[in-house]
């Protein structure tokens, strides 16, 4: 089908106010009389508290409150567990973690206020390793069955999710096998470095109702939260999304929020409280750390008959990240995108004395990936094979069995190897000292329910109203969508980010969803008020609905130019005979699966680490680019420069 602005590259609508620094982001909002606060971190990764007196910090000039858990709801809050509170009361479980904040008039005084903060911790053990901390006695959280959470993640101890896939008979596999081979693999925890630090400013009315400025890549979600930490009904909190710089999953537990809001609450003034890239590193949510042990079974020829695998997942000190079963949702994908007969998979989560992970780009994908693709490469070169044909001959194909889901709408693995192998020139000799290598990639996006209005506006011109966060471009393709549909430019359809009050629902914008699922909505929707618009305009012009067409903001009688009626006629007409302007609306969500492979060549130096790279190719099943440059383009290059563990902070073991 031919568009006229899908797949097109057309101008940002926004990118004038971005490169200017018009753009306001979270640390750019303010009030008159804002305070600034400021947040006491634990300087230990594992503590009790013994003493805490902050009546130094509460005389200094200048300052306007100091809290502590004493001062705090004692609610627990988090995602399938509800561990964590607003500071450390008795227990400190990860370095940075918060025992106090202060609000005072400017920073400086709230910095000199937390040095005279008077704390003493009873230091305790500290887990880091995951695989150490699931098989130590030593509990992170002692009162861990006293918590709420989700049912059936199979809890136990310091393990908090878990997920197991079993099929074939995994011993007979092993027995059938030539070669089996036994790999471990460790992964660091990794930030998401996103430019925008973590920020927000919180005022409290004087009936108690809460309003929140913030960085957040799904304001309904924080929302909830903090109604329920606060104990207030959602229509008492409204959350004020403010233009993000960068998240990649980093930016939807609450962190500075409720700080903010009690300091607003204690003080009875504006608070904002900025993290600093020092504090942001130690106490928001990166990628989990992982242990991942692979032992695969193979015949001589590369193909695949068995695998058992087990996958440690650090997960930090508390779940405030995490919505669903982690160790579920990642158990199935230790198959790699490969054909396996006889399979015993496990991943969990694990507490660790380390700030509270979270997603960062595929949540546990990357940390999978690495492993089951190292092991690839291994295999084929003990083996001898070429680590191209030993993926073909083991790829995924419709009607296989899978853990990942249904992969009969995903594109053909077999055929973007092969394509990838011909950009790539995988076949040709290798000058001396060039190294060469491949891998695949898979992502399961499961696409979260949300909705979007779209009002036709006194000048023809249409509004989209979301809830959804533009994260990585997806307003423009939202309005390319709508543009599309409506027969409209882009210069001629608006799109408003409002707030908790006023948006309809939208999820979080995270897992590839937004396009997918907003973009869906946002198309139903148009479809709607297009058919409106033709039923007002046919009435008008006593034509039929089918003998009408859509051009440039008119609508017209096929095969009569001079017969037509502008969108600003049709708003006036649908005042008149429908109470109100034209709009239509539309909830829904979607899901899919899809697969990447690619390619990189190298050229290898006398020392480690001194390599360069030489360039490669790349090949999604990425289906139709609405929007070829970003958010598509864009986060397709953020692939290549923004990569997962396997890249930068892997390890494995023979590799």
């Amino acid at each position: 089908m031919a568009y006229t602005l899908l797949g097109k590259r057309l101008p940002k609508p926004d990118a004038t106010g971005r490169v200017t620094g018009r753009v306001l982001y979270a640390d750019d909002v303010t009030l008159p009389g804002v305070l600034v606060g400021k947040i006491l971190g634990s300087p230990v990764a594992h503590g009790r508290i013994r003493r805490l007196d902050t009546r130094k910090a509460q005389s200094l000039p200048g300052v306007h409150a100091v809290v502590t858990a004493q001062d705090a709801p004692p609610t627990r809050y988090g995602g399938i567990i509800r561990d964590k509170c607003i500071f450390a009361a008795d227990r400190v479980r990860y370095h940075g973690d918060p025992i106090a904040a202060v609000a005072a008039e400017n920073a400086d005084i709230a910095e000199e206020a937390l040095q005279l903060i008077e704390v003493e911790i009873e230091p305790l053990p500290v887990l880091i390793d995951p695989k150490e901390a699931a098989e130590s006695a030593l509990l992170i959280h002692p009162e861990w069955e006293t918590y709420t959470a989700i049912p059936n993640l199979g809890r136990q101890g310091n393990i908090t999710s878990t997920g197991r896939v079993q099929w074939g008979d995994v011993a007979r596999g092993f027995a059938q096998a030539d070669y089996v081979f036994e790999d471990r693999f460790e992964v660091a925890m990794a930030h998401q470095m996103y430019i925008e630090p973590r920020a927000s400013m919180a005022r409290v009315e004087p009936d108690g109702r809460i309003t929140v400025w913030t960085s957040t890549q799904g304001i309904f979600p924080l929302r909830d939260h903090l109604a329920l930490i606060f104990g207030l009904p959602a229509t008492k909190v409204r959350v004020v999304p403010t233009e993000i710089g960068g998240g990649f999953g980093g930016k939807i537990a609450p962190v500075t929020e409720p700080v903010a809001i009690l300091l607003a609450q204690k003080t009875g003034r504006p608070v904002k409280v900025t993290y600093t890239r020092h504090e942001d590193f130690l106490s928001t949510t990166p990628r989990r750390p992982a242990i991942i042990e692979l032992k695969t079974g193979v015949m001589r020829d590369g193909t695949l008959v068995a695998r058992q695998a087990r996958a440690y997942f650090g997960n930090g000190a508390y779940h405030i990240a995490t919505g669903y079963n982690f160790g579920e949702g990642t158990v199935g994908r230790l198959t790699g995108p490969y054909r396996i007969p006889h399979v015993d998979l496990f991943s969990c989560t694990v507490y660790t004395n380390q700030p509270p992970c979270g997603a960062y780009r595929a949540p546990g994908s990357p940390q999978v990936l690495f492993a089951v693709e190292s092991q690839m490469d291994m295999i084929a070169r003990r083996l001898g094979l070429d680590p191209l044909e030993i993926r073909k001959k083991n790829a995924l194909r419709p009607g296989d069995q899978t853990a990942i889901g249904d992969v009969a709408n995903a594109a053909d693995l077999v055929e973007l190897l092969d394509r990838l192998a011909a950009e790539a020139n995988w076949h040709a000799p290798k000058a001396p000292h060039r190294g060469r290598g491949l891998a695949v990639g898979f992502w399961a996006s499961r696409g979260m329910p949300g909705s979007n209005v779209l009002k036709m506006n006194p000048d023809g011109t249409v509004t989209i109203t979301t809830g959804s966060v533009d994260l990585s471009g997806t307003h423009s393709t939202l309005q390319q969508i709508a543009a599309e549909e409506l027969g409209l430019s882009m210069e001629q359809v608006g799109i408003v980010t409002g707030d908790t009050d006023t948006a309809p629902v939208a999820p979080l914008s995270a897992g590839s969803n937004i396009v997918r699922s907003m973009g869906w909505t946002v198309r139903a929707a148009a479809e709607q008020l297009r058919q409106l618009i033709l039923e007002i305009t046919a009435a008008q012009l006593e034509a039929n609905v089918d003998d009408l067409e859509i051009r440039d903001g008119w609508v017209y009688v096929k095969g009569s130019p001079d017969r037509g009626l502008h969108f600003r006629d049709v708003y006036k007409t649908a005042i008149a005979t429908k109470g109100g302007p034209a709009h239509g609306r539309r909830f829904d969500a979607h899901a899919g699966d899809h697969f990447a492979v690619r390619a990189a060549g190298g050229r290898g130096r006398s020392r480690p680490g001194d390599g360069r790279s030489a360039g490669g190719g790349a090949h999604r099943g990425a289906g139709c680019r609405l929007c070829p440059q970003p958010p598509v383009g864009g986060r397709a290059d953020g692939g290549r420069r923004h990569p997962g563990p396997g890249l930068r902070a892997g390890r494995a073991d023979g590799l």
